[in-house]
């Protein structure tokens, strides 16, 4: 056990931390003097907590009345616990952190009067309970849902770590191999018998290369004499194929692989792509199931390193959450920050408070290597713990309402058809993404507190009468506003998507079926709207009156992260799923704002794919905020790229539909000639 696990095993009373000396009291009061607040943070700004108390003293005190359960939490400095009586916490400078397993994000919280429906959801996926939207029959893997926006629960990373610590084969992974990767490896997808003569190859180099070893008596292939030419070929394959060996040792370790579980050995090949993107998926990494640094560099955690790693990503986002924060160092350019002037007329950075709250935080519950983790996690019920912690003070241009709006850059932008007339796709270069920022005013400046990858509208599939077109489905650009936040939405699904949109695979008792897509309408994490969404709506006034108009267009989360990434959206600026309830929770924090409740919805869709009936249903719009008063938004025009200065109105006709309806014109046409014809004579 780590240098602080045993710490965290037992809590132990205020008068005994006060006799070890540690700064304690049940007042609240403290000698430790809070650094100003527009200070970057410092170990003086973790203020609230009282100097040593005299021993004697101490001795001569009475036993402190004992703490109502409702309202007990553990309070902890510098990995040292102590119980405390939740109402006291304010006064002593501390911050309250739900670590329950019934935590959930800010946007997603009901109250007794106004119950959010998802709120229980998210709780069961966190600790992995419940139908996940990939299969029906969920496995360990199936809830690794970190990457679309689910924390998962203490518990769960505990009960993880406890089924990962039971498995021998983690013991049998070469983590060096995996630390020492350099550069990136992409799937191509080869044939698998290539890939398979490929592997097989150079096990039979491998067996020569330990036999030349042997016979001449060395312990590198590099000593080996009079035989250049294979020591060359194992020099230029070994690393690399070594590396992806222990990589898909430790991937099959955690039984990532699909199905069964098999794969080629030594080959990247179609199975270990998928394990790959598995395992992105839990470390909440956005990527595409290549083999790069970062994959390899957490590959190469043991269970306990993924413990520790996965207890801070959770707890960043309590801390967050809790504490009203949203700066996470997105606004930085080149790693240098923007900076501000504060009251005082001295010029500050924007500071990263995601890394300080979380340092603070993880610093005081004596999280500060694995082995801390282990116990922490091991040592505590988490259907009850909630810990309180000194954090550091807020920047000073935080209010209780702050002046925030938002810009979405559109970045480079093409409105040309990106189609030849043999449907083959057009280079179209994107040199700037488009991005959301927020921003807020303080002392007539602007300062940018957080800045997230997004997308914008592009050229889309569309049905019309029954026909399938490419439309090219446009953002606003302008003034808008966010009137309306709302937690979990619900799509519906216009009359113009495509009929094959609205079904989807899902595994059931280890089998592939189709079904209806429910899981986009949502409400929920793989909702076309994602965990939450602020609506974008054009105000206008008319007859002294406020007119809100809205053209369908979201800022929302996503669960498909590569569109974020890479390609456009129907329009919409789509968020990846945790950074989109930061957003809005932040949002929320921060602006006056109603609390309105659950939207019911009434919308039912029958339809026909491929001779099989299906049937979708929403029964509620989400969970809805109405801000008071609206958060404005800017859309910028971004830079056009290509000739094509304005947006296409005009459907294009797909080749292949144009070719069916050519077809069934001209068979319809021979039959009307049939008919029209005199009848033979016998």
């Amino acid at each position: 056990m780590g240098r602080r696990g045993g710490n965290v095993l037992g809590v132990v009373s205020l008068a005994t931390l006060a006799v070890a000396g540690c700064p304690w009291s049940r007042d609240g009061s403290s000698d430790a003097r809070p650094a100003p607040a527009s200070e970057p943070a410092s170990d003086a700004a973790d203020a609230g907590l009282d100097g040593a108390a005299d021993a004697d003293a101490v001795d001569a005190a009475p036993e402190p009345e004992p703490i109502d359960p409702a309202h007990l939490v553990v309070a902890f400095r510098d990995g040292q616990p102590a119980e405390m009586d939740d109402r006291e916490i304010e006064a002593a400078g501390l911050t309250l952190i739900d670590l329950r397993d019934t935590w959930v994000p800010r946007v997603l919280r009901g109250t007794p009067e106004l119950p959010s429906t998802y709120e229980k959801v998210y709780v069961d996926l966190a600790n992995e309970r419940g139908e996940t939207v990939e299969d029906a029959d969920p496995s360990a893997a199936s809830y690794y849902l970190e990457v679309y926006g689910i924390s998962p629960s203490l518990s769960t990373i505990k009960n993880r770590l406890e089924r990962e610590q039971a498995r021998p084969c983690f013991r049998d992974i070469d983590y060096e191999l995996l630390r020492a990767f350099k550069g990136t490896r992409a799937y191509i997808p080869d044939p698998r018998e290539t890939l398979k003569l490929r592997a097989q190859e150079f096990h039979v180099l491998e067996r020569r290369i330990k036999r030349l070893m042997e016979e001449q008596g060395v312990e590198r292939a590099e000593d080996i004499t009079g035989n250049e030419t294979v020591v060359r070929q194992w020099l230029s394959q070994s690393t690399s194929r070594l590396t992806l060996r222990a990589a898909q040792d430790r991937l099959a370790c955690e039984k990532l692989f699909p199905g069964r579980g098999g794969y080629l050995r030594d080959a990247f090949d179609w199975p270990t792509h998928i394990a790959l993107l598995n395992f992105e998926r839990r470390h909440r990494f956005y990527g595409w199931g290549y083999f790069n640094e970062e994959t390899a560099h957490a590959l190469s955690w043991n269970p306990e390193e993924t413990a520790f790693h996965t207890l801070r990503r959770a707890l960043a986002e309590r801390v967050m959450d809790t504490a009203g924060i949203i700066e996470d160092g997105s606004t930085f350019r080149d790693g240098k920050a923007p900076t501000y002037r504060g009251a005082d007329g001295v010029e500050r950075p924007v500071r990263n408070l995601e890394q300080e709250f979380t340092d603070a935080a993880m610093r005081h519950l004596g999280l500060d290597e694995p082995a801390d983790a282990v116990g922490f996690l091991q040592g505590h019920d988490f259907s009850t713990l909630r810990v309180a912690v000194p954090l550091p003070e807020v920047p000073e241009y935080y209010a209780p309402h702050m002046d925030l709006y938002a810009v979405i850059d559109r970045g480079d932008v093409w409105y040309d058809f990106p189609y030849d007339e043999q449907g083959n796709e057009i280079t179209q270069p994107i040199g700037r993404r488009p991005t959301l920022t927020l921003f807020t005013t303080f002392r007539d400046q602007k300062i940018a507190l957080a800045r997230y990858g997004t997308t914008i509208g592009g050229w889309r599939s569309t049905v019309r009468d029954g026909v399938e077109y490419w439309a090219y489905k446009n953002s606003d650009v302008g003034n808008r506003v966010w009137r309306n936040i709302v937690g979990a939405p619900s799509w519906i699904p216009p009359d113009s998507t495509p009929v094959r949109d609205l079904v989807a695979q899902r595994r059931r008792r280890g089998k592939l079926v189709t079904e209806a897509n429910q899981p986009e309408l949502g409400p929920g994490y793989a909702s076309a709207y994602g965990l939450v969404m602020g609506i974008n709506v054009q105000a206008v006034e008319r007859d002294g009156e406020t007119l809100y108009l809205d053209n369908g267009i979201r800022a929302h989360g996503s669960v498909n992260y590569q569109s974020i990434q890479k390609r456009h959206s129907h329009g919409c600026h789509r968020l990846h799923n945790h950074l989109a309830l930061r957003l809005f929770g932040y949002v929320l924090a921060h602006r006056t704002h109603k609390r309105l409740g659950q939207e019911p919805a009434t919308y039912g869709r029958v339809f026909e794919h491929e001779e099989k009936t299906y049937r979708l249903r929403v029964d509620t719009r989400g969970y809805f905020y109405e801000m008071e008063p609206a958060v404005p938004l800017t859309v910028t025009t971004g830079h056009i790229m290509g000739p094509q200065l304005t947006p296409i109105t005009e459907y294009v006709i797909k080749p292949h539909e144009a070719e069916r309806l050519r077809l069934e014109a001209e068979a319809a046409a021979q039959a009307d000639a049939g008919a029209g014809a005199a009848p033979a004579v016998p």
